[in-house]
């Protein structure tokens, strides 16, 4: 009954979203004012979305912003830090932290009059765990919003997720990377918002949900991973795993997607509520989102290993493959990829063992302050993370600045 429940939700707010979709593009819908002519209302995202890195850790802007502007700019830094909580040892929270990352988010939004407003973002990263630091640019994000309505309180968007970040990092030879440590989720998503605005005297009040999915992915289908010769004539092996092909697939499993690196990412279904509270010069914002998890994550564990008698063709390995099991692991649940033939004719293969990872609902509560400036209005903030695992456990915090500039 609980999975129905679940599922019967996500479709009525699939539905619900799909209609704003719908009537984003109707001409009859059409909002009759210019979006530059409401910058009362918050830079709406879709929070837990489709493999972002960057995920729901940055401050989202409530207030003014810059309005009168065709082209306006946006960067935000911010550094957060997650807490090693059971979804990594398995044992009960501790308080400690395990993740810090730093981020800096250019966006850039063109506001064509009467039409929509459209943003492109695109996050600069650096990860520092216990034993890792990785750093670069993250998951390409374009964004396409509509205000209908004849005041324009009605909002619907669509965020478009291009995985141009790192997602397969590799640990050792024979494995990736943490996903939390990877640089971009490694998956084609997209996410569906809709949000109503109530337009005070004093400020705003902006209520919505979102649904977020993963849709494709670059799988790897054949790997390097050669023989080699030292200079003793003794064969040693290439231990660095590489793609030799890759091809584009649609990668939904159920309710998520899974990518190349074998992590399985679920669908996201969020609400979020906005809160503004205008004073002279300030913008008090405030916003609550809760994130709920259409499915639990699982990740896959990588190990090279090799076949116990010698076999003559690939196509002798292969058919080895699809028979065999490896510990108490059925094939059925377990994928092998076979690699290359050793000198004494047996076979290196690939095996990708699913294992659970515990994807909990989260809260996120954020307060920002916004100096209102028609020219460069500035942002700061902080968010903390709630994790709900049998009750409610501190996640992570993230504090970050923002400035908005015209453009043209």
């Amino acid at each position: 009954m609980k999975d129905v429940a679940k599922k019967l939700l996500a479709i009525l707010a699939s539905a619900s979203i799909a209609v704003c979709i719908v009537a984003f593009g109707h001409s009859r819908l059409h909002s009759h004012i210019s979006s530059t002519m409401m910058p009362w209302s918050a830079v709406g995202g879709c929070g837990s979305s489709a493999g972002s890195a960057t995920g729901d850790v940055i401050v989202k802007w409530i207030g003014n912003g810059v309005s009168g502007t065709l082209f306006d700019a946006e960067l935000i830094m911010s550094e957060g830090t997650l807490s090693d909580s059971s979804l990594i040892s398995g044992s009960a929270y501790d308080g400690r932290l395990r993740l810090k990352t730093t981020t800096a988010l250019l966006s850039v939004f063109y506001h064509p009059p009467r039409i929509m407003d459209i943003k492109l973002s695109m996050p600069f990263l650096l990860k520092e765990g216990n034993s890792t630091n990785t750093g670069g640019f993250g998951d390409l994000l374009l964004d396409v919003s509509r205000k209908l309505g004849t005041s324009g309180n009605i909002q619907t968007g669509l965020s478009l997720v291009i995985p141009t970040g790192y997602a397969t990092i590799m640990n050792t030879s024979k494995d990736p990377l943490a996903s939390e440590n990877q640089l971009g989720g490694g998956l084609f998503g997209a996410c569906l918002r809709g949000s109503y605005t109530f337009d005070l005297d004093r400020g705003i009040i902006n209520l919505g949900a979102t649904y977020s999915a993963g849709l494709f992915a670059l799988k790897t289908t054949e790997y390097n991973y050669d023989t080699a010769v030292d200079y003793n004539n003794r064969e040693i092996r290439d231990l660095t795993l590489s793609p030799k092909t890759q091809n584009l697939e649609f990668t939904r499993e159920s309710w998520g997607a899974r990518n190349d690196a074998g992590v399985y990412s679920p669908d996201f279904l969020g609400i979020f509520a906005d809160f503004g509270i205008r004073t002279e010069g300030y913008t008090h914002g405030f916003c609550v989102t809760y994130s709920y998890p259409m499915a639990q994550g699982n990740v896959q564990i990588w190990d090279v290993l090799t076949t116990y008698t010698s076999l003559p063709t690939r196509a002798d390995a292969q058919r080895y493959l699809d028979t065999c099991r490896t510990g108490d692991v059925p094939h059925g649940d377990t994928s092998h990829v076979l690699l290359s033939q050793r000198g004494d004719g047996t076979w290196d293969y690939l095996i990708k063992a699913p294992t659970p990872r515990s994807t909990p609902p989260t809260l996120t509560l954020q307060y920002s302050l916004e100096k209102t400036d028609m020219l460069f209005p500035i942002l700061v903030g902080g968010i903390v993370k709630l994790e709900y695992l049998n009750r409610l456990n501190f996640a992570g915090i993230s504090l970050g600045v923002g400035f908005k500039f015209p453009v043209y």
